[in-house]
């Protein structure tokens, strides 16, 4: 959620008498409300209608959604929820976000929602066949998936999954157009082959999965621009990345067991501009800047060397979107 939220938080919703401020993207409603907080509530949402309705007020249903047929982005994260039939009430949603619940929730009133472009769920989910009928999703976050519910979804650009197992994994270069793939503790997740063939692939994180050993080469993956490595431990080799084409940015975070010798076939790689050494030790990310002296250098290394320090740098992870 990018910019800052307003905090609903009395009954009567008495903070939303007040316009919101450009910068606030989301309303956030934090308990119950009374039957005039709810009407207020509606109000300011009904005059900033593409505003996220957050609601974390330990409700179990989205009852308040009926007041709103115009909703476009909704994020709910009661741990009490039950139901999201109400989503009914709200064809013209494009943006769901819908996590931490205690218990499994149906995706069923979702089904067929070929708008909605954005998906986001974390936890236990039921009928998550319910997936392969939005044929509109551009960006989907969710725990284990099988992949084979996700091969219609031809416009899916961003898949973010942890935290569970994938099957059929082998199937990743056959969804959609992939721009950006995030792995987080995958369970049993260790050949991770397909990677080596999505075509359009720029952006690439893998985190905390010990049983990944060995990546694939991605000198057919013309498009790839980063690559983030957190806490791969069990990944020693990284020429398969260096035959990356057009790579720009690496980020190695909490890699203690690589060498920084690993780093010697990304030398004069023709298009790396960037580089985050976390090798677990300052000894290492020293070393690590001696073989691929790339900004930002590590901190403390200018004086640990005798160097002037390096100018400031305008984080090239925020400045470039990766699509040039």
């Amino acid at each position: 959620m990018r910019g800052t939220w307003r905090n609903i938080a009395t009954p009567d919703a008495d903070e939303g008498l007040k316009a919101l401020a450009p910068n606030e993207t989301a309303l956030r409603v934090l308990g119950p409300l009374s039957d005039i907080g709810r009407e207020r509530v509606v109000t300011l949402m009904s005059a900033n209608r593409d505003t996220t309705l957050w609601l974390d007020d330990h409700q179990e249903t989205l009852d308040i959604l009926a007041a709103m047929p115009w909703l476009r982005r909704l994020q709910a994260t009661s741990l009490r929820l039950r139901s999201i039939t109400a989503v009914d009430n709200t064809p013209d949603l494009i943006e769901v976000s819908m996590g931490d619940t205690l218990r499994p929730v149906s995706l069923e009133p979702l089904r067929g929602r070929t708008s909605l472009r954005s998906l986001n769920l974390r936890g236990t989910w039921r009928d998550v066949d319910v997936l392969s009928s939005l044929t509109g999703l551009r960006s989907l976050v969710i725990g284990g998936i099988d992949l084979a519910l996700l091969e219609p979804l031809r416009e899916l650009g961003s898949l973010d999954s942890g935290l569970g197992r994938i099957t059929n994994f082998e199937l990743l270069p056959s969804i959609g157009v992939l721009r950006d793939v995030s792995l987080y503790r995958v369970r049993g997740l260790a050949d991770v082959t397909a990677l080596g063939a999505i075509p359009s692939l720029r952006h690439l994180s893998l985190q905390a999965m010990s049983a990944i050993s060995a990546l694939p080469s991605f000198r057919d993956s013309p498009e790839l621009r980063r690559i983030d490595l957190e806490t791969m431990t069990s990944v020693t080799d990284l020429q398969p990345i260096a035959d990356a084409p057009s790579l720009r940015y690496l980020l190695l975070i909490e890699m203690p067991k690589l060498d920084p010798e690993a780093l010697r076939p990304l030398v004069e790689h023709p298009s790396l501009r960037a580089g985050v050494w976390g090798l677990g030790s300052k000894r290492k990310n020293f070393a690590a800047q001696d073989i691929l002296p790339l900004p930002p250098e590590p901190y403390g290394y200018a004086e640990a060397r005798g160097l002037a320090p390096a100018p400031p740098l305008v984080n090239p992870w925020l400045a470039d979107d990766l699509s040039s």
